[in-house]
């Protein structure tokens, strides 16, 4: 363990920050009312990939969010009407996901991934054939695996074994 004044700074901010999740999203409706409608102003209906097996129709549990009259025209272009939208593309106004960091766990090397971050990770070896080393028990080296075809290309392989933070998120509005 480092000492204090020896740590690498955490670059990912710190507990207590909030980040908004963007994911793959479309817009599939559009309504703009008037003082006496229940929609006043301009009204964009979106869905959200994760919940949605169908492609982009009204349902009953719909977000709506409201936006100014230039968003709204846009939302009319053939290219973003009715089509699932990358999560690059997300607006933070659209994201229906805010997650809190809870803590502040000290960085540790790459190579001291546990077993329990390896699953966390989505490196799960009963969902699949795991590449069991001699080092490594299964999750670690699919985690290996992923990470060596990641990053190892930017010079950050596994063998470098740089420093990594692991942040712990709650998820507070959604």
């Amino acid at each position: 363990m480092l000492a204090k004044h020896m740590m690498p700074f955490c670059p990912y901010g710190v507990a207590g920050d909030h980040l908004w999740v963007r994911e793959t999203w479309g817009v599939f409706s559009r309504i703009c009312g008037g003082r006496l409608s229940s929609f006043p102003g301009c009204w964009l209906g979106l869905q959200y990939r994760a919940s949605e097996e169908q492609p982009l129709e009204p349902k009953e549990d719909d977000r709506y969010v409201k936006v100014s009259r230039d968003d709204w025209n846009r939302y009319r272009e053939p290219g973003l009407w009715k089509k699932w939208q990358s999560p690059v593309a997300m607006p933070r106004r659209f994201s229906r996901l805010t997650a809190e960091r809870k803590t502040n766990r000290p960085p540790e090397r790459l190579q001291e991934i546990s077993h329990a971050d390896a699953v966390a990770e989505g490196h799960d070896a009963t969902k699949g054939e795991g590449t069991r080393t001699a080092n490594f028990p299964c999750e670690q080296g699919l985690f290996r695996t992923f990470w060596n075809n990641r990053y190892g290309h930017r010079g950050h392989g596994w063998d470098v074994n740089d420093w990594v933070w692991v942040p712990d998120f709650e998820v507070i509005d959604g």
